[in-house]
């Protein structure tokens, strides 16, 4: 039987694309569960879609039958603790996209999470002119070592899809410290907030991640709307700013319990 002091949820988080918006913190404030204020960057407030993949994964060591592997969409925001004094810098979900109601009824019965259903669709296009691969199975550890041209992850259906995609791949880098990459990337705590009223925290165990910047970047469809975010946050001719965009192979990750914060 798996330990009680090991990993809550464990597997792989690969193929990773991620843009990164400004966003008026007016925006997110009031979406920032109780005891943890907005975590700005150069006094900018970020929110990031990030598409992936999860690979393999385990609750208490344990495969799950279904929903194992699926690609995601989620978009976030980051917020700290400021009654502690490393401020624990972490992430908030407004919204996580997943293929099938079982894994979206799982992530919101395990951490309380906003997951909803929805068709995921992901692309990664090859270095050499190869054609693109289109919702293969997640490949195995080490099988985006070499960075692709372009990657994408599109969601819904009719007139409600999105698409999110990444290109022109620079060299592959730990995040310039400081960055904006650095700030979006280098996060290891999650927070939620529960049904009664509370904060939700939970401690993510990953290496750091080398990144790739991305040369073009684009994020398509009324996103602010799935986020639950008023359009009118979207600043003039309603389009946010691209602060930063990168893709990553990505890791193997672990998620320990959960605990409440007053």
């Amino acid at each position: 039987m798996a330990a009680l002091s090991g990993p809550f949820i464990a597997g792989q988080w690969r193929n990773l694309a991620a843009v990164t918006f400004e966003i008026d913190p007016a925006a997110l404030r009031e979406r920032a569960p109780p005891g943890l204020v907005l975590d700005l960057w150069r006094g900018r407030c970020l929110v990031s879609v990030v598409g992936l993949l999860f690979r393999d994964t385990r609750i208490l060591g344990i495969p799950l039958p279904f929903g194992g592997s699926h690609p995601q969409v989620n978009i976030r925001f980051y917020v700290r603790r400021p009654d502690v004094e490393d401020s624990q810098p972490g992430v908030v979900f407004l919204r996580q996209m997943v293929p099938g109601r079982l894994v979206a009824w799982g992530t919101r019965r395990l951490y309380h999470e906003p997951a909803v259903a929805a068709p995921i669709r992901w692309e990664t296009t090859g270095r050499h002119g190869g054609h693109p691969h289109l919702n293969h199975p997640p490949r195995r550890e080490g099988e985006f070592t070499e960075k692709p041209e372009a990657v994408a992850y599109s969601w819904g259906a009719g007139e409600g899809i999105g698409r999110l995609e990444v290109g022109d791949l620079g060299e592959t880098a730990y995040p310039e410290p400081g960055s904006a990459a650095a700030f979006v990337a280098e996060r290891y705590w999650g927070y939620n907030l529960q049904p009664h009223g509370s904060a939700l925290q939970f401690r993510v165990e990953r290496p750091r991640w080398m990144i790739c910047p991305a040369g073009s970047a684009q994020v398509e469809g009324d996103w602010l709307a799935t986020a639950g975010l008023d359009s009118r946050f979207a600043g003039k001719g309603g389009e946010l700013e691209v602060v930063s965009a990168f893709w990553a192979d990505g890791s193997t990750t672990a998620i320990y319990r959960g605990r409440r914060i007053r």
